[in-house]
């Protein structure tokens, strides 16, 4: 790790507009359609669940990425996480990772794409250089569109969690609070 990077966090609250348009760009350019929200309403989000939270990622002053995150009781989940794509490849990510993992007190939980291809191979590699790890249960995010299907993925734990004990209750946590899925779908 380089560890001359330093990277600060700024709450989406607080960050200039020029930057915010900034993030919204990164959000949508990294993320297909069927992996987010539409980004308006992220901004409800911001302003009514109090467990969400979206940060600017800076580099300085100048604005290299994002991070969502919800916090419940007893995990953390990253919603999302992106690198603006001209300051990739450059250890920011595995830098603002690894800072956000050293100063949790719970454990992380993150969705990721199966292996199926080189580049979801690649993301997997980069969490488990971080010290997360993958868990083998099927996964189905739900889809943030009613358009959309579900989508199969595979959750990565960082901390101390067993996901083995602890699947159901995360995946039903993430899908009633993050996805809205009402308890007769699950």
């Amino acid at each position: 790790m380089n560890t001359e990077i330093q990277i600060q966090r700024k709450h989406f609250n607080i960050m200039e507009d020029r930057d915010k348009c900034l993030l919204k760009k990164t959000y949508e350019e990294s993320f297909p359609p069927n992996e987010r929200r539409n980004f308006s309403l992220i901004n409800n989000l911001i302003k009514q669940e109090n467990r969400f939270c979206m940060s600017g990622l800076y580099k300085g002053e100048k604005y290299v990425g994002f991070i969502s995150e919800w916090n419940f009781k007893s995990f953390l989940y990253i919603e999302h996480f992106a690198i603006e794509p001209s300051q990739r490849n450059q250890q920011i990510g595995f830098t603002v990772l690894k800072q956000f993992t050293d100063i949790q007190n719970k454990p992380i939980i993150l969705e990721v794409e199966i292996p199926h291809n080189e580049l979801s191979k690649r993301r997997i590699s980069f969490y488990k250089r971080i010290g997360f790890t993958i868990d083998n249960h099927i996964y189905f995010q739900p889809p943030y569109h009613e358009t959309d299907g579900w989508f199969e993925m595979r959750l990565m734990s960082f901390g101390k969690i067993n996901l083995q004990e602890s699947y159901n209750d995360i995946r039903n946590c993430l899908y009633h609070n993050v996805y809205s899925v009402c308890e007769g779908k699950i």
